[in-house]
């Protein structure tokens, strides 16, 4: 299995963590884990597509030496109780930029969950995957070019096991702020979920 996604599973996606963050937005096990396996898949594409731009690689290069070692992932129980402590909203702002809030919007409607509480799970969910990625970036010694390369297969390992699944995350990363595919992506995370465990 890619390292990556290995190591977002066994960090956001094991038993204590989806229980965290299930009693702090109010949710049950269930509901967080589909939506868990919407917004971590929809946070690494935005961060890919950022990347292929020269400027947005160099700036989240430059963020994870800097930011992002993984120390983040020893407070895990910190940050989920009080996710502005580790500014996941900004984060978002440069990941996803204006197709936030209506990708947020269409995996609640699809879900039947409050907004404010997927852009709850999305701001939890932002520095742990970053911290992941900052993570493996210190252990491996990557540069710009390793970095790269790391995101764009692990976009890949995703799409070979979810192709339909992750299609549809694309599209809701292209919508138009008046578009809707809510009744597409319903239950997609579930699937990506199956999918990545096994």
């Amino acid at each position: 299995m890619n390292n990556l996604i290995e190591q977002l599973g066994s960090v956001l996606m094991n038993q204590n963590s989806v229980e965290q963050i299930s009693r702090q937005v109010g949710l049950d096990n269930n509901q967080t884990q589909n939506v868990l396996g919407q917004a971590i898949p929809a946070i690494l594409s935005g961060l890919l597509r950022n990347s292929k731009q020269q400027s947005g690689l160099a700036d989240l290069f430059g963020a994870l030496v800097k930011d992002h070692d993984g120390g983040i992932l020893g407070q895990m129980g910190d940050l989920i109780q009080n996710p502005g402590l580790a500014k996941g909203d900004g984060m978002l702002g440069h990941i996803l930029g204006n197709k936030r809030a209506t990708l947020q919007n269409q995996i609640g409607q699809s879900n039947g969950i409050d907004m404010q509480k997927i852009a709850k799970i999305f701001a939890i969910a932002a520095p742990i995957i970053m911290g992941v990625i900052g993570k493996q970036r210190r252990q491996n010694d990557w540069n710009m070019s390793g970095l790269s390369d790391a995101l764009t297969k692990t976009n890949q390992n995703f799409r070979q096991k979810n192709e339909r699944e992750m299609g549809l995350i694309e599209r809701m990363l292209d919508a138009d702020n008046d578009g809707s595919i809510s009744d597409d992506i319903a239950g997609i995370g579930a699937n990506i979920l199956k999918n990545w465990l096994t």
